[in-house]
């Protein structure tokens, strides 16, 4: 019990020493210091790596909506080229009375319309016009320009609007 009575009164001696204590409190400002140093350096680091993630993260999502935007702007390219070069099609677009030419002219076009419509999920819609008889055809339907709208309400799907009673029938 001595010893211990000694040790805390060669402590306390210790302590009321100036030297001991201004050189203690360095030691406790320079390992404080340091301390701080490397947080300051671990935080900027991290701060530093998580960004570029991120920035890597953003820059991979972009890829992927390029790489699929151009797949459907391939798709729709594709469309293009197979109606126009499609005999029926050039019928329609070329030909003022084209029912006369091929009589189910509008039911066909329509069954191609549907098909591209059905095959494709990214195309709501494909309208064909034709300036030389003022016609559209749709894959719901044959209509002429004088009656034919579109309304989009704020939902993004489009409503036909004042379709002609003369719609092609079905086979």
């Amino acid at each position: 019990m001595q010893k211990l009575f000694s040790l805390f009164t060669q402590t306390y001696s210790m302590i009321k020493n100036k030297y001991f204590v201004k050189n203690l409190s360095i030691l406790i400002g320079i390992i404080l210091l340091f301390f701080l140093i490397s947080v300051y350096y671990t935080n900027n680091n991290s701060r530093k790596i998580l960004e570029n993630e991120l920035l890597s993260s953003d820059k991979n999502y972009i890829e992927i909506i390029n790489n699929s935007m151009n797949s459907v702007l391939k798709d729709i390219r594709f469309i293009i080229a197979t109606l126009d070069i499609d005999h029926i099609s050039q019928t329609f677009f070329y030909s003022k009375e084209p029912e006369k030419v091929i009589p189910d002219i509008y039911v066909r076009l329509q069954e191609k319309l549907i098909g591209y419509v059905n095959g494709y999920s990214c195309i709501h819609s494909i309208y064909l016009y034709s300036g030389h008889n003022d016609t559209v055809i749709t894959s719901l339907g044959k209509y002429t320009t004088s009656n034919f709208s579109i309304k989009c309400p704020k939902s993004g799907s489009c409503i036909q609007a004042n379709p002609t009673k003369n719609k092609p029938k079905s086979p």
